[in-house]
């Protein structure tokens, strides 16, 4: 009578061992499947990031060239504005060259 209790106790021990061993391999099957999840994830960033430093050194070589263009424009205002004053200048010295030319006749 002991040899059988001690017989169903250790086929319940055995039958409860196969299920939690059950258990466990599921659980390494959701696990790995995370993992593979959470590295498919981490490569997206990757690619991702990438990216985003690409389109931010786009960015900076826009805003670097808008820049540059912005000073060639004041540049060009600035030398346009001067210009009126040394054509006016030209036109003085270029009537006061006359006068004295006909004034010497």
């Amino acid at each position: 009578m002991a040899d059988q209790r001690l017989t169903q106790a250790l086929e319940a021990q055995l039958t409860e061992a196969h299920a939690i061993n059950a258990d466990l391999r599921e659980r390494v099957v959701e696990a790995e499947k995370e993992m593979a999840s959470a590295r498919a994830m981490k490569a997206e960033a990757i690619v991702y990031m990438r990216q985003f430093e690409g389109f931010a050194a786009k960015q900076k070589a826009a805003e670097e060239n808008a820049a540059a263009a912005r000073r060639t424009q004041l540049g060009a205002e600035r030398e346009a504005h001067s210009e009126p004053r040394t054509t006016s200048c030209a036109r003085i010295s270029s009537a006061l060259v006359r006068k004295s030319d006909s004034s010497k006749r």
